[in-house]
């Protein structure tokens, strides 16, 4: 058995981590010099869609499971993805007040076959009603978040393209909202209004039902943090 002690825990989906969290520690008793690191900050949820079957996709925490409506199984950037139709295909996560917090970074994969509807949909049907989503057009990456009686819309400056994978993030936290394209800043502003849950429940593929996706959408995680653009670009190279 080694001579340490080690507190982490490997089924988290977690990025490293440089400074400190307050979590539990990591020690190392070799070469005659203590060494102690923290544990990482773990994902709220991180759905990887390598299932291959069935109509439901894991959590890879064990918090937050999915049921697929319609999308099917297929290859993705890391391993498995889901393949949407573009007509009735979504993925139901159901609503979480966790998956609302004060700041945070959504991360995922991209391959579309038409450069149109939600990815990411957490909202409801009127302007003002949103927590947040994702959509997609030929002019790019739109993406919103919303209080109480405000919103904001965030566009990319960079077209993502048909039929290739990209990767895209979005942040916000500290009256900061920013958009990230294959582990590049590129659109960034600045808001003053508090986001709060809404309870509406957390799709992809759709948006209530109408402007649907169409292609495939692989690895999602959800971090309770603004993530740096060094983290974010770490995502990125994580399908490189």
């Amino acid at each position: 058995t080694s001579p340490c002690i080690d507190a982490g825990d490997p089924d988290y989906s977690v990025l490293d981590e440089t400074v400190p969290n307050g979590k539990r520690i990591n020690m190392g008793a070799f070469g005659g010099t203590a060494q102690a690191s923290l544990s990482p900050m773990p994902a709220l949820a991180h759905w990887r869609f390598d299932e291959t079957s069935g109509n439901r996709t894991f959590d890879s925490l064990g918090h937050r499971d999915g049921t697929v409506y319609g999308a099917t199984w297929t290859d993705g950037v890391l391993d498995g993805a889901l393949d949407f139709d573009g007509a009735d295909d979504y993925v139901d996560f159901g609503n979480s007040s966790e998956l609302v917090p004060d700041a945070m970074t959504l991360s995922l994969w991209i391959h579309p076959e038409i450069l149109k509807g939600f990815v990411v949909h957490k909202s409801g049907t009127g302007a003002y009603d949103k927590d947040y989503e994702l959509s997609l057009s030929t002019s790019g990456i739109k993406v919103a978040i919303g209080g109480v009686g405000e919103y904001t819309n965030l566009r990319s400056n960079t077209k993502v393209s048909a039929n290739e994978w990209s990767h895209i993030a979005f942040s916000y936290g500290e009256g900061v909202f920013s958009v990230y394209i294959n582990g590049v800043l590129d659109a960034s502003k600045t808001y003053d209004f508090t986001l709060i849950d809404k309870r509406h429940a957390l799709s992809i593929g759709c948006g209530n039902t109408t402007k649907q996706f169409m292609g495939k959408i692989d690895n999602i995680k959800i971090y309770g943090m603004v993530l740096s653009e060094d983290k974010v670009l770490d995502l990125f190279k994580e399908g490189q």
